[in-house]
């Protein structure tokens, strides 16, 4: 393929994503109007850290129904090796370990640790970022086989740094480096595991986490009129660049836009890095 070919594809495809913008403006003022509260209140990572952990924190009769349940998901992606008994944890946002502070810990000492890095915004990996904390545990008490780090991201796309994590502890984590995201583990915790479980007379958590999940919803696109406004724009999409409706059209299109995304996101890392330089 020339360089012209390549151009000129490349220009087709900003084109449909610029058209693809402007249709889904217009969807999107028709829109109902909504009003999130957390959405309201600057959703830093500190904000998506103090929620989590706060549900978490869920206590009822002695048992930690909440925790449990993430647990087992926890378990579930690591194949099994989830072997701790949650009897009387810490479990903090912020905590400091005197060079750093994790962004949410679960800890009994001398048993497990459970280290949280939440990276939703995709913050850049500090040097040994996960290095320190796995240390921090240690000097716990925590024996490195009961340590767990969960690496969460927004949906999955951004992946831990050798810079953040050396390859020593790595491969001494093993599958106990567990990769979550907001978006396919948080939101289905949420909705399959927390929302069924509030309680009638906890009206109060209910509608905390019902926010909560709305909000996530709008952010990953996943509310029904969103859902509707994406698919009559990317339908008037398809029509215009003459794609059939089917997976091997689909796929193939998805590829090139992937392609070009990876150029763009490549060219705004190294002038971003010129400009951290300078």
């Amino acid at each position: 393929m020339t360089i012209q070919e390549i151009e000129k594809k490349y220009k087709t495809i900003l084109d449909a994503a610029h058209q693809y913008s402007i249709l889904y403006k217009k969807e999107e003022d028709t829109f109902p109007y909504r009003l999130n509260v957390i959405e309201e209140l600057h959703d830093d990572e500190n904000a998506h850290s103090r929620i989590l952990i706060r549900l978490l924190q869920y206590k009822e009769k002695g048992e930690y129904t909440w925790l449990n349940f993430f647990v087992n998901r926890m378990n579930e992606l690591c194949g099994g090796d989830v072997n701790i008994e949650i009897s009387n944890p810490s479990i903090v946002t912020e905590h400091p370990t005197g060079d750093g502070r994790i962004d949410g810990l679960i800890m009994e000492e001398g048993k497990y640790a459970i280290i949280i890095e939440n990276k939703i915004w995709d913050a850049t990996d500090q040097y040994k970022q996960i290095d320190r904390y796995v240390e921090y545990a240690q000097k716990c008490g925590v024996d490195s086989e009961s340590i767990f780090v969960i690496y969460l991201t927004r949906n999955g796309s951004k992946v831990v740094s050798k810079e953040s994590l050396s390859k020593e502890t790595s491969e001494m984590l093993g599958k106990r480096f567990i990769p979550m995201s907001f978006q396919y583990d948080i939101l289905p915790w949420l909705e399959e595991d927390v929302l069924p479980n509030c309680k009638i007379k906890e009206k109060c958590l209910e509608t905390a986490v019902y926010q909560y999940i709305d909000y996530l919803k709008g952010l990953f696109g996943q509310l029904n009129y969103q859902k509707q406004a994406q698919k009559s724009a990317l339908k008037q999409i398809f029509k215009d660049m003459g794609i059939e409706e089917n997976y091997t059209e689909i796929e193939k299109k998805y590829q090139e836009v992937q392609a070009l995304a990876n150029t763009l996101e490549n060219k705004m890392n190294s002038i971003g890095k010129q400009v951290a330089d300078k």
